[in-house]
């Protein structure tokens, strides 16, 4: 598909989520830096699903364009998942690696990481083991293996209740492990989130036609403020005294959200907000790494002591306490972060992913 430069800024907004949420501070809920970051910034979780309903945005986009163009339904299978696996598998696994001879701590657990399954590591462990950030990584490649074959095999004029049917498992998987089996691990479920992956195909599938676009928009203009709505009621509610209900449908609520702010990027007409936020350089270029961002952020505090940048780090627990002083380390960590992405996508994951011209969709 066209490549379209705001949607680097939309994974740069999901990946700093997911690092704010990881490495800042938690503040106490009622104290007046906490109401802040508690009504003002979404969570982690927000970040990760933004990622999600992306994902099934543009996989669908893609399938369904080669789709169009060819009729040899196994050749796009396999190109799909070769362009899939230059993208992801390379430096996955040589980071991998890295980290074990840097003896991080994940070898007891190594073959949950090595075969993308550390959500199922996760539910097991009823416990966020180390790297078990992973986990939505697992679930974007456990929807890889099934999602081409379904979009290409279904028939256009049925694919509607694929995407529907996605949403419908996920809000039906929360509420039995949620509900009824008491599993306090359902949001990392991989039918748990199929909800944000569907979510995204529909808005795919209804781009490809002008009235269905049309539709699609007047289902998203009410469902929006309902969506929103909910989202603050359940921020607000613990300040009353009151337990936010059905909060576990959090995923379904925030990908509406998501795809609000992907439709919003995606047809953007204001020329001031597409060139300064957008298509500014900066946030495009922690898109374009934010993979690595997400993959490296939770170990990079120990790699930086491992490696003894400098003798006068001290880490601690969260937030890798350069000089003893909180300020300058959360700096210095966030630089240095990107620093280190942006080499390794350059040097590294770039290289690798020019190979993927060799494996066109149309090709046999």
């Amino acid at each position: 598909m066209k490549y379209i430069k705001g949607l680097d800024t939309v994974r740069a907004f999901a990946v700093v989520l997911v690092i704010l949420w990881h490495w800042y501070p938690r503040y106490p809920l009622h104290s007046t830096v906490g109401i802040l970051q508690h009504l003002v910034i979404p969570t982690g979780e927000t970040g990760v699903t933004l990622f999600f309903v992306l994902s099934g945005f543009l996989i669908t986009t893609i399938l369904l364009k080669a789709k169009s163009e060819s009729d040899n339904n196994t050749g796009i299978i396999k190109n799909f998942m070769i362009r899939r696996s230059l993208r992801i598998f390379p430096i996955y696994y040589l980071f991998l690696g890295f980290l074990l001879l840097l003896k991080y701590p994940i070898s007891d657990n190594i073959w949950y990481f090595l075969t993308y399954t550390s959500n199922f590591l996760v539910i097991k462990e009823k416990s966020w083991v180390t790297f078990a950030h992973t986990w939505s990584l697992s679930i974007e490649e456990q929807f890889y293996l099934i999602w081409p074959w379904l979009v290409l095999y279904i028939r256009n004029d049925k694919l509607k209740y694929l995407f529907l049917s996605f949403i419908g498992i996920a809000i039906a998987s929360v509420f039995v492990y949620h509900y009824i089996l008491h599993i306090d691990a359902d949001p990392i479920f991989t039918t748990c989130c199929f909800d944000a992956f569907g979510i995204g195909g529909l808005y795919a599938y209804c781009n490809t036609d002008k009235e269905l676009y049309a539709r699609f928009k007047k289902y998203l203009k009410i469902a929006l403020p309902i969506a929103i709505a909910i989202y603050y009621i359940w921020k607000v509610v613990p300040y009353v005294g009151l337990e936010p209900k059905l909060s576990s449908f959090q995923r379904t609520v925030d990908s509406v959200i998501a795809l609000w702010v992907i439709d919003l990027t995606i047809n953007n007409s204001n020329e001031w907000m597409r060139k300064n936020v957008l298509e500014q350089k900066f946030l495009n270029t922690i898109g374009k790494v934010s993979y690595g961002v997400y993959l490296f952020h939770t170990s990079f505090p120990f790699i930086l002591n491992k490696l003894a940048i400098d003798p006068i780090i001290s880490m601690a627990p969260s937030s890798a306490a350069f000089f003893h002083n909180e300020v300058v380390s959360q700096v210095l960590l966030y630089v240095g972060l990107f620093a280190f992405c942006y080499l390794s996508f350059t040097f590294i994951e770039n290289k690798i992913m020019n190979l993927k011209n060799r494996f066109n969709y149309t090709d046999k």
